[in-house]
Formats: structure tokens, C-alpha cells, sequence
């Protein structure tokens, strides 16, 4: 399963985060498998297997690293660096993608070849909370735009990822949020792209079955949010182990 995980960090958690992720799910990609990761920061450090664009850190700024993504991604997607990656996730830097298992699931959607974008849908009902600005730049519904929760990440198929690193790579003025998952919602939105909803990328704690309606106890999650950094390796084995 020819997979890239991009866990949107910065340099804040480098020695936190990032570190406990590399000491669990990192492990567990597989390169011989053409799977891959790197970390999003605002200044890239590519001995560290960092990626980076300039961009400011910080909550607010990470849909800037985000778009930033989509676009480098886009733009060398010819490259060795990219070509090979038929599957893109993207998560926060405290979401726990299970790769294992993430290649079994994803093995259900191989035989899509229009532009898929696979995630936890959620939605904010109010928009002076959910938008730090650009409200003129789209249209919402009563109860909000619809968006993928990056604590759970969200994955794109090729195609997906190609169209919204085009668009945003075309687009000189893209709407945009300082919540990064509603930024993603509207160029998803803008793009046209079909969106899928997973009760396996999970929002919150892997013990507290009560937090999302639509989970089912014993569901195999592919993705676990919101796990203090010192709780995620005993977490990692509990799970790999028997463990939901």
C-alpha cells in the first residue's frame, strides 16, 4: 500500500510529539511497502525528515503549512519524491494512524479512480468560531460546512490530492480558517471532491466509547486522537495487542 503520512507538527513538538510518534506508528510503515512519512513544520529540516515552508507555526498557522503541502505535493508529483504514493494521509501531530491497519482498509477503496478524500466528518454551526477570517470567500448551510476532524486525519486517494494541490496551486486568493480541518473542508468543497465519512478514524480517546456516536465497541479504528504523548507508547502496544 503505497502510503505518505504527513503529521501536521512544528517546531514546538519536535522533541515531544514527534519523537513519541516515531517511537510507535512510525514504526510501523513499512517502506518496503512504498509507504513513507515526514513531519509539517513551519521551517523544513530535511535531515529530520521535516518538511517545511516558510510558514508561521502555531495553531494559526498551520493551515498555511497546509496549503503549502498540498501545493509542493502537486508541483513535484512527477518527482521520486511523490510519484509513487498512490495514497496521502494527513493527521495532527496527537493523531495515531495505525498503518497496519490503514492498509487493510484502504485496500476496500483501490478500486475507486475518481477523487476520494476518506475522513471523520464534523461540522461547526457557528462561523464566528470555526472562520478567523475571509467570510465572504463561500457559502455555508445552516448548520455549517461539512469538514474532516484533524485530530482523526483524513486521507486522499491520487486523484484527490492532485486536484486540491492544483486548485490551490491555481488559486491566488483560496478561502482559508485558522482551524486547518474547516480550511481543508472548503478546498474539498471547492474542488468538488467526494467526501467519505469513517467511524475508524477516531476523534477521541480509544476508551471513552461515549465521545462519538457512531462508534461501535470492537470497530478497529485505523486512527486514535487525543492521547497524551506519555501514554502513547503503552497505548500503541495495548492496541497492537489486542487492544481496540
Amino acid at each position: 500500500m503505497t502510503i505518505l503520512y504527513v503529521s501536521l507538527s512544528g517546531k514546538d513538538f519536535e522533541n515531544t510529539r514527534d519523537v513519541t510518534a516515531r517511537e510507535t506508528w512510525v514504526r510501523d510503515i513499512d517502506p518496503h511497502l512504498g509507504e513513507g512519512c515526514m513531519f509539517l513544520h513551519g521551517t523544513a529540516n530535511p535531515d529530520k525528515g521535516i518538511a517545511g515552508f516558510n510558514t508561521p507555526e502555531g495553531h494559526d498557522g498551520a493551515w498555511q503549512k497546509l496549503c503549502e503541502m498540498y501545493k509542493a505535493i502537486f508541483e513535484a508529483r512527477d518527482t521520486e519524491q511523490y510519484k509513487g504514493f498512490k495514497w496521502f494521509f494527513f493527521g495532527d501531530s496527537d493523531c495515531f494512524p495505525m498503518p497496519t491497519r490503514m492498509r487493510t482498509f484502504l485496500r476496500g477503496f483501490e478500486s475507486i479512480t475518481s477523487p476520494v478524500c476518506i475522513g471523520r466528518m464534523n461540522c461547526y454551526e457557528r462561523p464566528d468560531i470555526a472562520y478567523g477570517g475571509n467570510l465572504g470567500h463561500f457559502n455555508w448551510s445552516k448548520v455549517g460546512p461539512l469538514f474532516y476532524v484533524g485530530g482523526a486525519g483524513w486521507v486522499f486517494n491520487r486523484p484527490a490530492m492532485m486536484k486540491i494541490g492544483e486548485y490551490l496551486t491555481n488559486e491566488s486568493n483560496p478561502p482559508w480558517s485558522l482551524h486547518y480541518d474547516v480550511a481543508n473542508g472548503f478546498w474539498l468543497d471547492a474542488c468538488s471532491i467526494e467526501i467519505m465519512h469513517s467511524p475508524r478514524f477516531r476523534a477521541g480517546p480509544f476508551d471513552k466509547d461515549h465521545e462519538m456516536s457512531d462508534y461501535k465497541p470492537g470497530l478497529e479504528c485505523v486512527t486514535y486522537h487525543f492521547m497524551k504523548p506519555e501514554e502513547k507508547v503503552k497505548q500503541f502496544y495495548e492496541i497492537l495487542h489486542g487492544g481496540r
